[in-house]
């Protein structure tokens, strides 16, 4: 079953669940650094080794889960950088549907389907711009798919640049999906290790 199996697990700092940080106050340097820099990449890459060992693929399907303090908030924002980091699903904990910053926040640019072997994803939040690196698969006749929030770029603002392995165009069906395709005068052969580079920047 390792073809068919999704390992399932979750992320909280323990620190700031065992001294929680009070009111509006932010997370203090120490406690910033001991999650952001050594347990949250501890927790992402205790995942690679284990699916290194069983197989199959991995799903962060809780993290978050917190109020709207600016704590939460830069937890909240580490986790997504971080799935982007290491190229992970995710699944948000917490009742917020109608709570349109928390939505915005979690609204983001990703790359549901990638026709190839994915390199780096990064969606930077403060300058909503995204960056997908992948080796192009020419064998693979679906295309690469980029989601694009509404909530981000409203009325489609927003320019899609890629580089000359690559072409694009919109979804006829979705306004919200960017197409993705080798561009068949460079990528010639599946033996060819090129890279395909996409960039999404907003123009308002």
């Amino acid at each position: 079953y390792r073809n068919r199996s999704v390992l399932s697990y979750h992320y909280y700092c323990i620190i700031l669940s065992v001294v929680p940080v009070p009111g509006n106050s932010t997370i203090p340097i120490f406690d910033r650094v001991l999650c952001d820099d050594v347990e949250g990449p501890a927790v992402f890459s205790s995942v690679e080794i284990d699916l290194a060992q069983i197989g199959g693929s991995s799903f962060l399907t809780e993290f978050g889960g917190c109020d709207e303090s600016p704590t939460c908030d830069e937890q909240l924002d580490w986790g997504l950088d971080g799935t982007d980091e290491f190229l992970q699903s995710w699944a948000y904990w917490g009742n917020y549907f109608d709570h349109e910053p928390t939505i915005k926040r979690l609204s983001r640019v990703y790359a549901r389907a990638i026709a190839g072997k994915p390199l780096s994803m990064q969606y930077i939040a403060s300058q909503r711009s995204f960056y997908l690196s992948y080796y192009v698969d020419p064998t693979i006749k679906q295309p690469t798919e980029i989601y694009v929030s509404p909530l981000q770029y409203p009325a489609q603002s927003f320019n899609v640049t890629v580089n000359r392995a690559l072409k694009w165009t919109m979804d006829p069906s979705n306004a919200n999906i960017i197409l993705v395709q080798p561009n068949e005068q460079f990528v010639k052969s599946k033996y060819q290790a090129v890279i395909g580079v996409v960039e999404v920047h907003p123009t308002m």
